[in-house]
């Protein structure tokens, strides 16, 4: 297991702006040789590439010549055209459901690259995620309707699959009639002790496009990044790169972000997705054979070999993770139960009665259980 030159290359010209260090380890790479072309690829694959390109513009002008790096170019300014779209989208719902007595809380995307960035069109543009109160639903998905959303859930369409998906899962999609898509969510983790960000702690104010809008703390956006990196093994360096502005941001105490993640039972995340940046970046002496952080270890292993997909690499980690977050007792009955089963395909895959889709449900929850532990087992 390691990370190759390219890869490395990518992360350090990823963070913006470059410090120093990184600067000199990303010439001293480049000087000895790096595949561009395999550079750029990673950088899309991991959706860091309208940084990167920013990087290379500022850093490497020598590369603008080739035509791979042209293509990143018009690829990051394309970024820019959809990310300036979800913008005004962004603002104008908001706006929409304050004035219908909904509280909305922006969730990372444009809100998060404008923090870190001064810039909501850097960062890799893909949806809006907004968070509202459960109870405000109903009324959400009216107004949606009304502004010619569709829902991109449409197949949890009986009382029972809905008391099932939302006892696994935290979210709903829309796509609205220009292709914005937008996922509300009504928590933002699927276990307790992460539930960093609500809607009622949203206490901090950032002033986006003429429009003030309710954000989090420095702190608590780093505790989160940190749990919401190693729920997904860190599999795109974009969650990562984030961590790390975040942690270089000005306006962060890190000594109270420890606190909050001590408080929370997460401080081992957060440790972990420091160690992993040293990893990842790898200066500093950083390296696999000085590292005591098992889960750092296996996120490193993530990053570097699943390319961004969910592959034996990926599933084996979160065999890990259930593991780990279960020894350390964040892991309630019901909480382990609903990261078992039903899977989203399953709901799409099937279109039964409450009734049936109830006996399914409770027929192959502890089916899959079955074969998890007997795969472990080696049978």
């Amino acid at each position: 297991m390691d990370i190759s030159r390219e890869q490395r290359f990518v992360y350090i010209c990823s963070i913006y702006p470059m410090p120093k260090r990184y600067l000199r380890e990303a010439v001293r790479l480049y000087g000895e040789g790096i595949d561009l072309d395999w550079a750029v690829r990673i950088s899309y694959v991991h959706q860091v590439y309208g940084l990167f390109a920013q990087n290379l513009k500022e850093h490497f002008p020598k590369t603008q010549d080739m035509d791979t790096v042209k293509t990143l170019l018009l690829a990051a300014n394309q970024n820019r055209f959809e990310a300036m779209k979800m913008t005004g989208e962004l603002v104008k719902l908001y706006r929409i459901f304050a004035e219908n007595g909904i509280r909305a809380v922006p969730l990372k995307g444009a809100v998060l690259a404008k923090m870190l960035y001064a810039d909501p069109t850097c960062r890799h543009a893909t949806d809006i995620d907004m968070l509202i109160r459960h109870e405000d639903f109903d009324a959400a998905r009216k107004i949606l309707a009304e502004r010619g959303y569709t829902s991109g859930k449409s197949y949890v369409s009986t009382p029972k699959k809905t008391e099932v998906y939302e006892s696994k899962f935290h979210d709903y999609d829309f796509v609205s009639p220009n292709d914005v898509k937008l996922e509300l969510h009504w928590r933002v983790a699927d276990i307790r002790a992460a539930e960093i960000l609500t809607c009622d702690n949203a206490i901090s104010v950032i002033s986006f496009y003429g429009q003030e809008l309710p954000t989090y703390t420095p702190e608590e956006w780093l505790v989160y990044l940190a749990y919401h990196g190693v729920h997904h093994g860190y599999m795109w360096m974009k969650w990562l790169v984030d961590f790390e502005t975040m942690a270089r941001y000005s306006g962060v105490d890190r000594k109270a972000a420890m606190a909050l993640a001590e408080e929370k039972g997460l401080a081992w995340a957060l440790r972990a997705s420091f160690e992993l940046v040293r990893l990842t970046a790898g200066v500093d002496g950083a390296g696999q054979e000085n590292c005591s952080n098992r889960l750092a270890l296996e996120m490193f292993r993530v990053l570097t070999k699943s390319e961004g997909q969910k592959d034996e690499t990926f599933m084996a980690y979160r065999s890990y993770l259930d593991a780990e977050l279960l020894r350390r007792g964040l892991l309630s009955d019901r909480e382990r139960a609903r990261r078992i089963d039903p899977s989203e395909k399953d709901f799409e895959r099937f279109d039964f009665s409450d009734r049936f889709f109830f006996l399914y449900y409770i027929v192959r929850g502890p089916y899959k259980l079955y074969r998890m532990i007997a795969d472990r087992l080696g049978r």
